[in-house]
Order: C-alpha cells, then structure tokens, then sequence
C-alpha cells in the first residue's frame, strides 16, 4: 500500500528512509512486477559473458570470434530490452511513491505512455556522458603530453581533467535521475522538463549532490553485503580449479554454473536494489518542488477546493 508522501519538507534522510519503507510494505508487487525484465537482463548478461569468455578466446579462429561478436551483439540487445521494461516499471513505483496513481495499472499505463521518452532520454544520457569522457580524456592526454617536460604542469592538468570528469559524470547522474522522476511525475513535454529540473537542481545543487553521495553510499553498501555469497562461492571455485598454481585464466577457470548464477544473483540484487533508488529520487524530485514552487501549498488548496471549505 502506497500512502501519501508528506506534504511539508523532508531531510535527505528522511526521503531515503521513506523509499525503504515503502518497498518493505510493497515487497509482493514490487518483486513481482520486476521478476520478468530482471530475468530477461540476466540471461542477456549471461550471453554476453559467455561470448566474452569463449568465442573470444582464440582471435585467430574466424568463426569462433564472428560467433563470439554475435553472441555480444544478441546479449547486448537482450539486456536493453529487458532494461527498458524495467526503467517502465520504475517510472510505474515512482508515481505511486508521489502519490499521483490510485493503482499500479494506472500508474503502468502512464508509464508506458512515455516508452520513447525513456529511449530518448537514455541516449541522450549516454552521448552526453560519451562526450564528458572524450573531452576530458582529451585533457588528461593532451597535459600529460604537453606537461612531459614540466612535470608539475602535466600532474596539474591531469588532476584537473580527473577531477573535471568525477565532477561532470556526478552531475549528469543527479541530473539524470531527477529528469527520470520529473518524467514520471509530471505530463508536460520533456523539452520543458529538461529546463525545469536543471532550474530545480541548480537551485539547490549542494543538496542534491549530498543525496546522490548518501544514496550511492547506501545501494553500494546493501550491494556489497548482498553480493558475498556468490563473490565467497566464486573465490572457493578458483582455488579447488587450482588457480593461481596452474596459471590459468580466472574467466576460464571459473565453472559455466558461476557465471550463469552469479547473474542471476545480481538480478535478484537489482529487485531490491534498483526501486529503492527510484523511489528515492522521485521522492527527493517532490521534495524539491515542495521547497522551490511550493507544492506543499498548491496541495493543501486543492484538498480545500475538494472538500468544499
């Protein structure tokens, strides 16, 4: 059951607290409605390694590695299929955590009424962040080139250009994850929400920064601990294979079976893992929207207007 999300402003904290919570008390549908896209990415996953691992392995042998590069190229196209119902899904959990959905269906329904907006949105993303690291790799070679005799100055630069890319790369990922929840939350075309949240953001940068360290900190944290089994199940694999003694390649020394369940195993991480970052930033959208364009206000004069008083 999704109830109303508060109306008065919320602690970064407390707006994580709160997508927690929620999922705790919505696990049945939550992990339901995610059980096919996440297996569709973990078999995708799965090709690819086994592409990667196998038909990769000999460059020499032609047809190996044609059927090594059509293996990654199915892989890959599963994986973003199954990604993109996933990313469907999310939008669905974020309307229904702001309260802007009586049901799931409804909130599905809407969702699916943005399905080329998430493409685009999406590639957009990722031209962007292909051009971050361009740029800035750019930088970084051309210091270190031009710095080889002035050793301070190619250090300097280098510095610079990793920093500029931590920076840039951390932007455009708040960025992006406030722009998914304005999707989900809002009808309005996406060229006018691309404005929109920049404005949310930029008013409230710091913030905003501090939540997505919190938030990475947080997933990365139940990521690790959750992935222990199988990374414990991995190493106890390479040592009764004899790896390191007889100097094989730990992706070929590694059991077919680790490979196939260490994927699923992340798929099932994903389940819990992936609404609970949604969630999170759709409420922390509202939350900035309740202290920018008071929300909060415009909410409590439409219950006024309904009960008639």
């Amino acid at each position: 059951m999704f109830d109303a999300p508060p109306s008065n402003p919320q602690t970064v904290g407390d707006i994580i607290g709160r997508a927690f919570r929620l999922f705790r008390q919505n696990v049945p549908l939550l992990l339901r409605e995610q059980i096919m896209p996440c297996t569709v990415m973990a078999v995708g996953h799965v090709i690819i390694q086994i592409a990667a691992t196998y038909g990769l392995k000999n460059p020499k042998d032609i047809a190996l590695l044609l059927m090594g590069v059509s293996g990654f190229m199915v892989g890959m196209v599963i994986s973003v299929i199954g990604l993109w119902f996933l990313t469907v899904r999310q939008f669905a959990f974020v309307r229904l955590a702001n309260g802007l959905a009586q049901d799931y269906r409804q909130a599905l329904k809407f969702a699916f009424g943005k399905k080329w907006t998430i493409i685009g949105l999406f590639l957009l993303s990722y031209f962007f962040c292909v051009g971050m690291v361009v740029f800035w790799g750019a930088e970084i070679i051309l210091s270190a080139v031009l710095g080889a005799k002035i050793i301070a100055l190619a250090i300097g630069g280098i510095f610079v250009g990793f920093l500029g890319l931590l920076i840039s790369i951390g932007f455009l990922s708040v960025y992006y994850l406030l722009m998914t929840s304005a999707l989900a939350c809002e009808e309005e075309r996406w060229t006018v929400l691309l404005g929109r949240v920049f404005h949310l953001l930029m008013h409230d940068i710091w913030r905003a920064l501090g939540f997505a360290i919190l938030l990475s900190i947080i997933v990365s944290i139940f990521s690790w601990t959750l992935s222990l089994p199988i990374v414990a199940l991995a190493v106890f694999e390479l040592f009764r294979s004899g790896f390191p003694a007889n100097h094989m390649d730990p992706s070929t020394a590694m059991p077919f079976y680790c490979l196939v369940l260490s994927q699923f195993w992340q798929a099932i991480i994903n389940m819990f893992l992936v609404p609970i970052s949604f969630m999170s930033a759709g409420l922390f959208y509202r939350d900035l929207k309740v202290r920018q364009e008071g929300l909060d206000v415009e909410h409590n004069l439409n219950q006024l207007i309904a009960t008639g008083t």
